[in-house]
């Protein structure tokens, strides 16, 4: 019963530190171009939404 719990806490805390590893990692190339992508369509998306400027 004893060892259980110890394993359980063991294994909880493997967990924690394996899901703060996860999130440091490094995006892949492809990930990353994946990204900018979208923030580049949502970027025009926004330019496109604002009102004609005026030409002097």
């Amino acid at each position: 019963k004893i060892e259980s719990l110890v394993l359980g806490k063991l294994s909880e805390e493997q967990q924690r530190i394996e899901k703060l590893r996860r999130q440091k990692r490094r995006r892949s190339r492809k990930a990353k171009l994946k990204v900018l992508e979208v923030k580049r369509r949502h970027s025009e998306k926004k330019r496109l939404r604002s009102g004609p400027r005026e030409i002097e």
